[in-house]
């Protein structure tokens, strides 16, 4: 059995991939800085500033999960280097990303 992972991209961009909704650190300070130069802006600096703390929360949580997995090595390769093995434990970490309350694995 494989796991379905995304074969152009790196360890991490596929972990991170859990988080679909995370737009890149980037593209929230590219919006950060658009807003702060208007009057009605504070509102929405607000929450692009959670909308940062969140995507910054969902970047640790893969690196602390990397070593979990001994992926540190292989954090940048692409997933279409890696072993079968190597990809079901890229695989596995998405899943405990997802924090679920109960994993069957035979």
């Amino acid at each position: 059995q494989e796991a379905a992972l995304d074969q152009t991209m790196t360890v991490v961009e596929e972990l991170l991939s859990v988080f679909a909704s995370d737009r890149s650190l980037e593209a929230i300070d590219v919006d950060l800085e658009r807003v702060s130069k208007m009057a009605e802006g504070v509102q929405l600096i607000d929450q692009f500033v959670e909308e940062r703390a969140a995507v910054e929360a969902h970047r640790k949580e893969v690196e602390d999960l990397l070593p979990v997995l001994g992926l540190m090595h292989r954090r940048d390769e692409p997933i279409s280097m890696l072993s079968g093995g190597w990809q079901m434990r890229v695989g596995l970490g998405k899943i405990m990303l997802t924090r679920p309350n109960l994993v069957l694995l035979d």
